[in-house]
Parts: structure tokens; C-alpha cells; sequence
């Protein structure tokens, strides 16, 4: 067991991983870039979306604005007497930041701080623009236990767009005597829904398997 003072700075830290990785999600829903997982873990968390190594400038940009964009979402959350503290403790984004910075830089002869610049005040326009749908994925984290993957993750982002959260959808025919899917649920025909070619996103936000109908 934790002492509750350690247990409450266990949950604050959760709490701004959340928004951190939810504003790396949003931000780069917005910028066009296909948003596949997000996940919180103790100790930080990870987004995945997926950046073609011949991507052009535009998607390079893309990348780099969202992976700015959950360190500015830190820093909104904190507010502006702790502002800098996310930047110095987020060292990977940072790490990718300033390798995606020095491509762009190169392919457009521009300087490494340059692109840097101009990333770090999209990333914070764009934060401060879609804060209310950070907000909400971040609470639709919470509500998953820390997890969103595969449809799961696209039909939170749309829910945040929509002004509401999403919770995984309890499973009527679960059996909870088995392991837990990739996609969350328990049982059987989760697993086999997936392997057969995967859930399906339906118009009201919902998930289920293809033969369900969307």
C-alpha cells in the first residue's frame, strides 16, 4: 500500500500523463495524422501514429507539432508559474522533436531552433484550440483504465469531437473467467472478431464486430 501522500502524487502524475498523451492524440487528429494508441502507464505513457519514412515536408511538420503538443498540453494544465517544468522532464519528446526539427531543417535549409520555433506555437495554438477535447480523451482514459487501442482509440477521439467521453462497452456475453483481448474485452469472440478482420467504429460512436453492422 502507498502512503496517501505518495498515492496522491502517484494519481496527480497519471492525471498529467493523461492530458499529455491526449494532447499528442488530439493534436495529431487535427493535423491529419491517423491515431492508433494511446496509453498510460506509470511513469508517462505512449502515443502511436504512423509517419511513412518517405513522408512529405507536410507530414513531417504534421509529427512534429504533435510531438510538441503533449508537453505544451502539460504546460496549460500546470499554468503559467510552473510553465518549463513538463519541457525539462519530457526528454524523449524532446530527443524526437529535435530529430524531426533537423530533417525538416535540412530539406528546407532552414535552421534546427527555426523549425523548432515555429512546431512549439502551432503546437500551443493548436492546444489551446482543441483543450476542450484534450480534456475529454484524457477523461475517457481514466474511464478505460488507462488504455485505448485499434478502434477503441478512434471512437474516443471522436467522442472527445463530439463533446463527450467514451467508455468501452460492457460485453453481455463475456465470459470473465478468461484473459482479457487487445481491444479490452473478455471472452472469445473478441479475440476472434479481431482476428477476422477487426471491430468495427459505428456512426454513434460505438464498437462491435463487423457482422453487427455499422
Amino acid at each position: 500500500m502507498f502512503p496517501a501522500s505518495e498515492a496522491l502524487a502517484v494519481s496527480a502524475r497519471r492525471a498529467q500523463s493523461r492530458l499529455h498523451e491526449a494532447g499528442h492524440a488530439i493534436v495529431a487528429d487535427r493535423v491529419g495524422l491517423a491515431v492508433h494508441d494511446v496509453v498510460v502507464v506509470d511513469g508517462g505513457g505512449h502515443t502511436v501514429y504512423r509517419v511513412p519514412t518517405d513522408a512529405s515536408i507536410g507530414l513531417l511538420e504534421a509529427d512534429l507539432v504533435a510531438t510538441l503538443a503533449g508537453i505544451e498540453a502539460e504546460e496549460v494544465a500546470a499554468g503559467p508559474g510552473r510553465y518549463g517544468q513538463a519541457r525539462a522532464r519530457a526528454g524523449t519528446d524532446q530527443d524526437h522533436a529535435r530529430a524531426a526539427a533537423a530533417r525538416l531543417s535540412r530539406l528546407r535549409a532552414t535552421s534546427i531552433s527555426s523549425e523548432l520555433d515555429g512546431a512549439r506555437r502551432r503546437a500551443a495554438h493548436l492546444v489551446s484550440e482543441q483543450w476542450s477535447s484534450i480534456d475529454r480523451l484524457a477523461r475517457s482514459l481514466e474511464l478505460n483504465d488507462d488504455e485505448l487501442r485499434g478502434p477503441e482509440c478512434v471512437a474516443a477521439i471522436a467522442a472527445a469531437r463530439r463533446g463527450t467521453t467514451w467508455r468501452r462497452p460492457a460485453r453481455a456475453n463475456a465470459d470473465p473467467t478468461t484473459s482479457t483481448s487487445a481491444w479490452g474485452w473478455r471472452g472469445s469472440g473478441a479475440v476472434a472478431a479481431r482476428r477476422g478482420g477487426g471491430w468495427i467504429v459505428r456512426r454513434d460512436g460505438t464498437i462491435g464486430p463487423p457482422w453487427e453492422g455499422a
